[in-house]
């Protein structure tokens, strides 16, 4: 039998037996594993979530839970802003300083409503 590690993964075909069992299984709870779990969850999974800490969170609480929702969101005409997705990635530019990545922008803009809608449900 592998000696146990806490530096590397056991070999599955060496665990004499499981305790639990789960259609999907999220990594993490800050803000994407959230929204895995729940997603997973609404489409009748059964989801376990494992989580190295005792808090939720991740990423997404070191930086504070902001998340920039622009570009002309539903929201935000309703509350009387005027925004577009050229003024939302200017923006994303500006914060992100000399090491912003601009590949991590696509799917920012309008098209976005229908994940702000879900977490509005929430």
């Amino acid at each position: 039998m592998t000696e146990i590690s806490l530096y590397s993964p056991f070999p599955a075909n060496e665990v004499p037996s499981w305790d639990f069992e789960a259609d999907v299984a999220v990594i993490g709870f800050g803000a994407a594993g959230a929204c895995a779990a729940i997603e997973a969850a609404d489409a009748g999974a059964q989801v376990m979530l494992f989580k190295r800490n005792s808090g939720s969170g991740g990423a997404s609480a070191l930086s504070g839970g902001e998340i920039y929702i622009g570009g002309g969101t539903d929201v935000q005409i309703a509350a009387g802003f005027e925004d577009t997705p050229e003024e939302l990635a200017a923006y994303l530019k500006a914060a992100g300083g000399p090491c912003e990545n601009t590949g991590n922008k696509r799917g920012h803009g309008p098209d976005r409503s229908t994940g702000i809608k879900k977490g509005q449900s929430c």
